[in-house]
């Protein structure tokens, strides 16, 4: 037991490491530290969102305390800064904070303890473009492809996959860390494929989520940045120094070097590839003002 002498400073005190339950030790030695806030009073933090079904956005503080969400009121020391982050639920957009707080629209707002206070983080609706903040903003995502409304795949830096299921964005294990720059699947229907730095070609699976495509060393050495096709078991994927790759077959899932596109662009990067709608054509971009257009097994 210790406790701080009546009359005297609160301190704040440790046990050593080495001392444990189920050990009997005598007298034991421990170093007090004066606490310097101890004296100082306590204020109340209450965010107040509206918790409608769903809602419309949370708010998180720094330190922790409020998630709110669930935990809407916290207790800081006074002259405690208190980060708040506000992050809009799919569909809606962060507003601003109210009164008495003046930071604007800004989702990310220092409050400084000086007495009890509560705020009121207001979310609007989304109308036109929408920035839905999947991932992190320290992130980036290159590319997205989807099928329908509900089945959308966008991939970024990190190795960073999210998918839209029509209600909310998730993330999805790549197990890759490098930077995925293109996503696509091919017109027919069949499996995604994400594709970029070092070669990387994945493609979803059961176990693990995404599986890394076999592919031969010429492949491994280079940036891939995009990927379309028409069929699911021919692919084609583009890249650095006009370099195109035909992915899958009937036969096994592999990357194989398709030939011919060096020489006719001279050596130029291949940003992206699209298809047609109707036809059996592919639409390739890249550096220098590139746009070229292919048939199937005539590139």
């Amino acid at each position: 037991n210790s406790e701080a002498a009546e009359g005297r400073d609160v301190a704040r005190a440790s046990w050593s490491s080495d001392i444990t339950e189920d050990k009997v030790y005598g007298p034991c030695a421990v170093a007090l530290e004066p606490d310097p806030d101890y004296r100082k009073p306590s204020y109340t933090l209450t965010v107040a969102v509206d918790r409608g079904a769903p809602p419309l956005g949370t708010v998180q503080s720094s330190p922790l305390g409020i998630d709110c969400g669930s935990e809407c009121a916290a207790i800081f020391r006074e002259g405690a800064k208190v980060k708040l982050t506000a992050q809009a639920q799919p569909g809606y957009l962060f507003d601003s904070w109210g009164t008495p707080l003046d930071c604007g629209n800004s989702p990310s707002c220092e409050v400084t303890m000086k007495g009890d206070l509560t705020v009121r983080p207001a979310f609007k609706e989304c109308k036109g473009w929408c920035n839905e903040a999947p991932v992190s903003s320290t992130q980036t995502l290159y590319s997205i492809s989807g099928r329908s409304a509900d089945n959308i795949v966008a991939v970024g830096d990190g190795g960073a996959v999210v998918a839209w299921n029509g209600t909310a964005w998730k993330a999805q294990s790549a197990g890759f860390t490098g930077t995925l720059r293109g996503v696509g699947t091919a017109r027919d229907g069949g499996p995604y494929f994400a594709v970029g730095d070092a070669g990387t070609v994945l493609t979803p699976q059961m176990e693990p989520p995404w599986l890394r495509v076999s592919s031969p060393s010429n492949v491994q050495a280079t940036q891939i940045n995009a990927v379309a096709g028409i069929k699911s078991d021919e692919m084609f994927a583009v890249g650095k120094s006009a370099t195109v790759w035909k992915v899958g077959n009937k036969e096994s899932l592999a990357v194989t070097l398709f030939p011919g596109c060096v020489a006719i662009v001279g050596g130029r990067d291949l940003n992206a590839i699209s298809t047609s709608q109707t036809k059996n054509e592919h639409f390739i971009v890249g550096s220098g003002g590139l746009f070229f257009k292919t048939i199937i097994g005539d590139i």
